[in-house]
């Protein structure tokens, strides 16, 4: 992959300036995912911690270290839409580059997240729903 789109990219103002000053290195590093049916899954797909954690495996990524100045996080967002592939702040002064792995729009992410958060029911949840109901269901607002 070649980084050197990147370097030079400055963006943001104020607490979100950076600058990607050059690459620092290249290389094989390990990571941890959690590996079910051969797809790697986030925390949020798993029905608990326990099983999260009993399906992490260790593996290794190409990895290219650039070196930025100012804030990391901003720097990391615009390298992914720049590429086209996953990056992540490391440190204050870092963001990894992983150039085997596409970048996931941030906002599909979110929507799978808030999808999944809107079907969960807690039994708590059931219980208070049905005592309002019973209650005459949701407060109408006095604003008419």
């Amino acid at each position: 992959m070649n980084v050197e789109q990147v370097i030079g990219l400055e963006g943001g103002q104020n607490a979100t300036w950076f600058r990607v000053l050059a690459e620092e290195g290249r290389g094989m590093t390990k990571y941890f995912p959690a590996v079910k049916d051969g797809v790697e899954l986030g925390f949020s797909e798993f029905d608990s911690l326990d099983d999260y954690l009993a399906h992490k495996v260790e593996r290794e990524r190409m990895t290219i270290r650039l070196t930025v100045a100012g804030n990391a996080v901003a720097a990391e967002d615009a390298i992914m839409r720049v590429l086209g592939c996953q990056a992540l702040a490391a440190s204050p002064t870092t963001v990894d580059v992983y150039p085997e792995q596409s970048a996931v729009e941030p906002s599909t992410a979110a929507a799978t997240l808030g999808r999944r958060g809107g079907q969960s029911t807690s039994s708590a949840k059931a219980e208070a729903a049905r005592r309002n109901g019973q209650r005459g269901g949701r407060p109408r607002s006095n604003s008419r």
